[in-house]
């Protein structure tokens, strides 16, 4: 068979045998991608909303810190995340009102994840309790979470109030002494 002899249709064959079984691996590749990402969202949502009344739990910790990950590409709940984060270091905040902005930042990755038609405000604010009994902070947590928001903001009292490396700051509210050449 000569090159001459070979029409439109066979090159077009050739390429379709070549070319399609690579594109059906990447399309593959993508569409995995995709749905372990859904299930990175959907394991986080789900872990706030088994957490919300734990929020020392290591799970709920966990959750938070990944929440720039799994939410890179989703601005609004990144908005939100900062948000609340601001509102639960300022002093002053009810509860209630942080408990709102926490089911605000539950419903914004709800609707990032895509189950904005199926969820809502009110679906994600409603929680169960065994019989008539309402959770009662953990002392314990309780004293552990007020010693941490202390840390927190007198670290941020710190940073505001001097023009010094970080390094040197936190050395001076950790009490050590630090060498010009630990840190750099």
């Amino acid at each position: 068979m000569e090159l001459s002899s070979i029409t439109m249709t066979d090159w077009l064959t050739i390429v379709a045998i070549i070319i399609g079984p690579i594109a059906a691996v990447l399309v593959s590749l993508a569409m995995q991608r995709h749905a372990q990402h859904q299930s990175y969202k959907f394991h986080l949502i789900a872990t706030f909303l088994q957490n919300r009344h734990s929020v020392l739990s290591e799970d709920h910790v966990r959750a938070f810190n990944a929440i720039d990950l799994v939410f890179a590409k989703h601005k609004n709940v990144r908005q939100h995340w900062e948000q609340f984060m601001q509102m639960r270091n300022t002093q002053g905040i009810s509860q209630e009102d942080l408990g709102k902005k926490y089911n605000q930042l539950i419903e914004a990755m709800v609707k990032a994840a895509g189950y904005g038609r199926s969820l809502s405000y009110i679906d994600v604010s409603r929680v169960f309790y065994p019989g008539d009994q309402q959770p009662q902070p953990d002392p314990k947590s309780q004293e552990l979470m007020d010693l941490m928001l202390r840390v927190f903001r007198r670290f941020d009292e710190k940073l505001a109030s001097e023009q010094r490396p970080l390094g040197d700051i936190l050395s001076g509210l950790l009490g050590t002494s630090r060498d010009s050449n630990d840190l750099d």
